[in-house]
């Protein structure tokens, strides 16, 4: 008996992907939660079918369907995100978002206002994180303890994001101001070299404004998809 616990113990702990590299804590790490998992905010998003042929993992973020294996959310945590409910709106996206990864697939979460913080895993490492169920607690947990702050610095997160090479990069923000050049979406554009697909998600006031911003510029020229959401709405969701 003893040497059957030790072979199943032993295949459990391999990746499901052998292809997939080995940034952070495996599809082993999910056998058990820790005890401090408490106050966490609860997802409330299904699991993506993706395409079982190609092992690709499916999500979404704000109605972007996006299909691949690596992952990375970068959100805004500026004081103005206080404004209209819009902070907590972010984060149950973004759980809902999490929750729909496949233990295969690995991701990132990425704060930002003047600074950043990145998604820590059991390691104290911030690196790519495998979607198991005891790491997805752990990005509730970190998710649940960010609180909006100070003012705002995109590329400095951004710049961040694209070092760890994903396939779809969230980017969320409720700042027009500052905004990035045309040499800063330039730079941002040559760094990522057609790797990964930038997806926009902004928090405006009001109706959306049809006219072009640098939002929408960084998803065009990064393969990604743009959303607008009304801030000024989530005021009349449940609390």
């Amino acid at each position: 008996l003893v040497g059957d616990d030790n072979a199943v113990s032993e295949l459990l702990s391999r990746p499901s992907q052998s292809g997939l590299p080995l940034l952070g804590p495996g599809p082993a790490a999910s056998l058990r939660t820790p005890s401090s998992a408490t106050d966490l905010i609860k997802p409330s998003g299904k699991r993506g079918g993706g395409d079982e042929s190609s092992g690709l993992g499916e999500t979404s973020f704000f109605d972007i369907a996006a299909q691949g294996n690596r992952f990375v959310y970068v959100v805004d945590r500026s004081g103005s995100m206080y404004d209209h409910n819009a902070i907590r709106v972010a984060k149950e996206e973004l759980v809902a978002s999490l929750a729909a990864l496949e233990q295969t697939q690995q991701f990132q979460v990425i704060f930002y206002n003047t600074e950043l913080i990145e998604m820590r895993g059991r390691d104290d490492k911030a690196q790519m994180q495998w979607a198991t169920e005891i790491n997805r607690t752990l990005a509730r947990q970190f998710i649940s303890g960010i609180q909006p702050d100070g003012g705002t610095d995109h590329i400095p997160p951004l710049r961040k994001a694209l070092r760890y090479q994903p396939e779809h990069l969230f980017f969320l923000t409720d700042a027009d101001q500052p905004q990035l050049s045309a040499r800063e979406l330039n730079e941002i554009r040559v760094a990522n070299g057609g790797r990964t697909k930038i997806h926009c998600v902004e928090f405006g006031k009001g109706t959306e404004i049809n006219a072009d911003n640098f939002l929408k510029r960084l998803a065009r020229e990064n393969g990604g998809t743009y959303r607008y959401r009304d801030v000024t709405r989530f005021d009349r969701r449940q609390k």
